[in-house]
């Protein structure tokens, strides 16, 4: 215990990122956004890859094609580029509750392909043994992503059964995270949203992993009314869930469709931190058919005032 003349002549150590200034480390990171419509699983993974790579990526900045049959023409976003630079090849533990194993190897398959750290010979779409589509990363492939990026698909984490917040604790323990991803919380929790001793035992569980060293993302979704009324722009207010929830985060990054960008292929991108000033983006995914193997690219520009 220290009095206040210690506390205030103690020193204090700047804040430190995984991704320089966008990402910062030993921090609870909301990731929100309106389901099927925000992307905010393409972005927790392409952000977390990158972070596992430990190499700069460069975002474009192209639009959505203007007009019927205006193939090749493109609109820019204003602005300039975002470089997403990583301060280290990070680890990461990704526990992801949604989607099918296939649709998870597509994706993170072929964001490995814009990210250049595997080719289109590294990358195999192909009928598995048991006659399933499949994809696969062949043999001659080396990359830090393969080594440093751990996967755990319908791991059945819930935050108020005390054994399954064990069994997590004892993987973290293992893998020694520099990041825990944790896709999507609504089915992490016991389902009642609005019971405020239900999200503060999901607080507790985002508290335990931060204590451990690493930064923990939650991925979120907004309420059912903020999806039917577009009008709701505070990425904090749309939030489902009890509103103890907000008090947690070093860091919410929501990602939002606003009215004014309707039909024109850009999201919404505001960074809010709990002690430093927000950020604004727009950003657009460049995604490939189902078996095309081709990347995932994404486009990323920040925002200023006119």
């Amino acid at each position: 215990m220290s009095n206040l003349r210690e506390f205030f002549n103690t020193e204090t150590r700047a804040p430190t990122y995984f991704i320089q200034d966008l990402l910062p480390a030993s921090a609870v990171v909301y990731f929100s956004g309106p389901r099927k419509r925000g992307f905010k699983t393409f972005a927790q993974k392409f952000i977390t890859l990158v972070a596992a790579s430990g190499k700069p990526y460069v975002c474009g900045r192209q639009g959505k094609p203007e007009g019927k049959g205006s193939v090749g023409k493109e609109t820019l976003m204003k602005g300039e580029p975002v470089t997403l630079i990583p301060t280290k090849p990070c680890r990461i533990l990704s526990f992801q509750q949604e989607g099918t194993a296939i649709g998870n190897k597509e994706r993170i398959g072929k964001i490995g392909l814009g990210l250049n750290e595997w080719d289109t010979s590294g990358l195999v779409y192909y009928k598995n043994s048991m006659g399933f589509d499949d994809y696969k990363i062949t043999p001659q492939v080396a990359s830090p992503i393969l080594e440093n990026f751990h996967f755990y698909h319908r791991p059945g984490i819930k935050f108020h059964n005390p054994e399954s917040m064990k069994r997590l604790h004892q993987i973290i323990d293992l893998v020694k995270p520099d990041i825990t991803v944790l896709d999507a919380i609504t089915y992490m929790h016991n389902g009642k949203e609005n019971d405020p001793e239900n999200m503060l035992a999901m607080v507790d569980g985002l508290f335990g992993i931060r204590a451990k060293g690493g930064t923990v993302i939650a991925v979120m979704h907004t309420s059912k009314e903020s999806q039917r009324n577009t009008e709701i722009l505070d990425i904090d207010l749309d939030l489902r869930g009890h509103s103890s929830q907000l008090d947690a985060y070093d860091a919410h990054f929501g990602f939002r469709r606003l009215p004014v960008n309707k039909g024109k292929g850009w999201i919404d991108l505001i960074c809010r931190y709990r002690e430093r000033e927000e950020q604004q983006f727009k950003v657009r995914w460049e995604i490939p058919k189902l078996g095309e193997i081709a990347p995932i690219r994404l486009h990323m520009v920040r925002c200023v005032e006119e």
